[in-house]
């Protein structure tokens, strides 16, 4: 954990900035503080806590989370994801999404050099974070729950990686000067809506956070995205959506899906997903460009594979390989194998993964 704020003198690291005057911060014993409009935040179990009010922490806590992170700090970071693996029905599978830093691979496919300085937005559990942590010179790790943040904190700390920052802090509301990072990763949360209050606009908090993200860049720094399709084959053939557990919801306007929602949950509808063509137009919009795609097999939060769906003969082949692999299901295979032949996987695969420059 950092035991100074991070600053260009000392460790040629970006400065954290203030959030209402953008004026850089200053460490003053267990806070930092604006030395211009005297705005301060607590540094609380080593993370800067940008959610709190004033120096009363405002971090709020699952209960058994709170047991989760007792067990990694006493018996360490993996013995915790084995115990609220046991919890899951698929035990496996979540040790490996809680841990596995495969789940960082896309990081080959982007310019990543020893000095690059990379902002891991709503990384979770810390695994993409800290992999890119054994290469670069810094990370940022932003989420919005203050547990997840305490356990990366911890898994960076018993694994001896000193080069990750983490902040308590909004998407949209990064504490990071201007053209700071090279490298923005947003793995797989965009569309989950926990940090957006029921009144407000999903589309237009959206377009803000890649906004916000974009400002961080340098020019030439890119942005890797991995986000769900609206029109998945799955929504289409009548499956439930995870979030709000209801069907053909993704594949309606907003105005409907938002209506079905009321009238089924009696909240609004937050989770708002995108078909490639709006997400592609939406970043354009912020000012992204150079935009690739790729088809991440099977999933886009813990893929296997990603193909490039520029190139029809690359994507193939990465399909022929679902036949001989075990973890695959025949479903599956015929769907990718199908729409790949009849060009209609950038309409229906199931989630995408983007890297999008600024130039």
């Amino acid at each position: 954990m950092p035991d100074s704020i991070p600053n260009q003198t000392d460790q040629a690291l970006p400065q954290l900035i203030c959030l209402h005057c953008s004026t850089p911060l200053e460490m003053d014993g267990i806070k930092i503080r604006c030395p211009n409009c005297s705005a301060n935040w607590p540094i609380l179990s080593g993370i800067y806590d940008f959610l709190a009010d004033g120096e009363s922490g405002a971090a709020t806590s699952d209960s058994y989370l709170n047991e989760f992170n007792r067990i990694a700090s006493s018996d360490g970071w993996q013995a915790a994801a084995e115990t609220i693996s046991r919890t899951s029905a698929n035990p496996a599978h979540l040790f490996e999404y809680i841990t596995s830093e495969a789940r960082a691979d896309f990081r080959f496919l982007l310019p990543v050099k020893d000095d690059a300085i990379v902002l891991d937005v709503c990384g979770g559990w810390g695994n993409i974070s800290t992999a890119f942590a054994r290469t670069c010179q810094h990370v940022f790790a932003l989420d919005t729950s203050w547990d997840k943040l305490v356990y990366s904190n911890l898994r960076a700390s018993q694994e001896g990686l000193n080069y990750i920052t983490h902040l308590h802090a909004q998407p949209d509301e990064i504490p990071l000067p201007p053209a700071s990072c090279h490298i923005a990763v947003f793995a797989d949360t965009l569309e989950c809506g926990f940090w957006q209050q029921a009144s407000t606009n999903a589309r237009q908090n959206h377009s803000k956070i890649l906004q916000s993200i974009w400002e961080k860049l340098v020019p030439g720094g890119c942005l890797y995205l991995g986000i769900e399709n609206r029109f998945s084959y799955k929504y289409v053939l009548g499956g439930k959506a995870p979030l709000s557990n209801l069907r053909f919801i993704s594949l309606l306007p907003s105005s409907l899906a938002n209506r079905y929602s009321q009238s089924t949950r009696n909240v609004n509808y937050q989770e708002i997903t995108y078909s490639l063509q709006g997400i592609t137009k939406l970043l354009q919009q912020v000012g992204f460009s150079s935009i690739e795609t790729y088809y991440p097999i099977p999933a886009y939060p813990k893929f296997r594979f990603l193909a490039d769906l520029n190139s029809k003969a690359a994507t193939e082949f990465m399909i022929s390989r679902l036949r001989v692999h075990s973890g695959f299901n025949r479903s599956f295979y015929l769907f990718s194998r199908i729409a790949s032949t009849l060009g209609m996987l950038p309409w229906f695969a199931p989630g995408f993964s983007l890297i999008a420059y600024k130039e």
